[in-house]
């Protein structure tokens, strides 16, 4: 099991109650103890999808190597994630 670091950026608009059950999604998918930081609506570099904001999760987590894959299929699937990011922690 490795460390890894997943940044999720989410479209801006999105509802409190669909963000509670994102959250729970998230937390299904990457593991009961991920640690999932909510770091709010804040402005992109550049635009993606004509948005200029986007809401942005900080995601920890240890998983297996052959594992990552998988959850960035199901990301890449999901209407709401408009970028991911999954680097190898320490």
């Amino acid at each position: 099991m490795r460390d890894y670091e997943t940044t999720v950026v989410l479209m801006p608009d999105i509802e409190a109650d669909r963000l509670e059950a994102k959250l729970d999604q998230l937390r299904q998918l990457f593991g009961e103890k991920a640690e999932i930081k909510d770091q709010g609506v804040q402005g992109l570099a550049y635009q993606i999808k004509r948005r200029t904001q986007a809401h942005y999760l900080l995601i920890y987590h240890r998983n297996e190597p052959e594992k990552i894959a998988g959850i960035e299929a199901k990301l890449r699937l999901d209407e709401t994630v408009i970028r991911f990011m999954t680097c190898r922690g320490e």
